[in-house]
């Protein structure tokens, strides 16, 4: 008995723990978002359970018309091979929308070299989000880590199926789901 009685208690440990880890499926949009760029604090609004968000702009339809959705382009500035061993992929097991590509390019032409403390930043077109959500302090996007966290899904997960990428080492995680699922 006391034999079982210990893997409960650390069943019970490890689970509690893990609840009090940030993990993806903890951050719920509203319905009915337009398309564009999003920060925010992370604060849910009481009355109607949803992320208080703040809209930050629209997309730059300019910039995405030029950008290409080649494989080569989906993420060719980086290489899963270099993300460190701590850090880890995640698959979502669903497909990210029916604009995955175009929120992934937005996300970057409007983040790249953004320094911030928000402690999530997205980007919302048609279904599809593609997003940044800061677990430390002051954060820095790179458009280069951003695309090599893409690869690395697209590696994993398939192209263009939902999931993210971990950055224990860097507090923070990149990814992509469609706008009906929760992330962060």
């Amino acid at each position: 008995m006391q034999f079982k009685a210990f893997y409960v208690l650390s069943l019970f440990a490890v689970l509690s723990n893990a609840a009090a880890t940030p993990r993806a499926g903890q951050f719920t949009l509203p319905p009915d978002l337009q398309e564009g760029h999003y920060e925010a604090d992370g604060s849910v609004n009481p009355e109607t359970g949803f992320a208080t968000i703040k809209y930050v702009g629209p997309i730059d339809e300019d910039a995405l018309a030029k950008r290409t959705t080649t494989p080569e382009s989906l993420g060719a500035a980086g290489s899963p091979s270099g993300l460190s061993r701590r850090d880890s992929t995640n698959c979502n097991y669903r497909g990210a929308g029916d604009s995955t590509s175009a929120a992934q390019f937005a996300f970057e032409d409007q983040w790249d070299n953004y320094y911030t403390d928000a402690k999530f930043l997205f980007t919302v077109r048609g279904t599809s989000v593609a997003y940044f959500c800061n677990y430390g302090i002051w954060q820095t996007i790179h458009r280069q880590d951003f695309d090599a966290n893409m690869v690395s899904i697209n590696s994993l997960c398939g192209q263009p199926n939902a999931g993210y990428y971990r950055h224990d080492s860097w507090v923070l995680a990149y990814g992509r789901d469609d706008v009906y699922h929760s992330f962060c």
